[in-house]
């Protein structure tokens, strides 16, 4: 179902061929399927991205199976985010970062980038977030750990541009306020509106509400009018988490 989805909105969306809009990336999961899918029906190349949640994630529950005290995973899972930010958009340096987690993790610093302290103080040098501050040792650990992270860093083309389908999440949470599933408004008439005042929030925010009203010579309503500017008002959040957090030793 997903990747009928995906063709039909990619391949066979007639307001992009109404526009001749090309759309050449496309950001999910390592489901091979849709892309393989949107290629065969698509005329021009299309460029598959994972979505950084989705390989997190993937790389976690990799982990949890070799099962490995938390903070180790957690150590595992913050240099994998750092080797991703701080090399974003460049696949080479992103597939020799990814190479380098593990010997850095076991100790073997030689390919170790100035991120790293052990060269600073040799003797006196500890891992933030490693049990006692001590390098892994088990040789049977280190074998499936270079197994796990090899899939990551053979795919670092797909990796490095650190793409997200967030956004896609974020606008599917906000029809859902608006449609909730459990009310069945899919089958009612209510459906289209709900769905386009959910697009007309995402693209122009929710004074929307008060262009609509305008446009239908309606008043706008003085609460309307002020909560609307309130919530224009506000500052955006930024959601990407500092990369200098990366520096910090490891």
């Amino acid at each position: 179902m997903e990747s009928d989805i995906a063709v039909e909105i990619i391949a066979k969306n007639e307001d992009f061929e109404e526009n001749n809009v090309k759309l050449g990336t496309l950001i999910g999961d390592d489901d091979s399927s849709t892309i393989a899918a949107v290629r065969r029906e698509c005329s021009h190349p299309v460029t598959k991205w994972s979505d950084l949640n989705h390989a997190t994630k993937k790389l976690s529950k990799a982990l949890w199976l070799q099962k490995l005290p938390r903070d180790v995973i957690e150590y595992l899972k913050y240099c994998f985010g750092c080797a991703l930010k701080k090399n974003i958009g460049d696949v080479e340096a992103t597939e020799k970062a990814l190479k380098n987690i593990i010997p850095h993790a076991f100790d073997e610093h030689e390919n170790c980038g100035a991120w790293c302290k052990y060269k600073e103080d040799p003797e006196n040098y500890k891992h933030n977030g490693l049990p006692g501050g001590k390098g892994l040792t088990e040789s049977t650990t280190r074998a499936a750990l270079t197994s796990i992270f090899d899939a990551f860093w053979k795919n670092a083309d797909k990796l490095a541009p650190c793409g997200s389908s967030q956004p896609n999440e974020a606008f599917n949470s906000s029809v859902a306020a608006k449609n909730p599933k459990s009310h069945h408004y899919a089958g009612s008439e209510s459906f289209d509106f709900r769905v386009a005042a959910t697009v007309c929030e995402k693209n122009i925010g929710t004074k929307y509400v008060i262009d609509l009203n305008q446009k239908l010579g309606l008043s706008t309503g003085k609460i309307t009018l002020v909560t609307s500017l309130l919530v224009q008002m506000r500052p955006e959040e930024v959601r990407k988490k500092s990369v200098q957090n990366c520096d910090k030793s490891a």
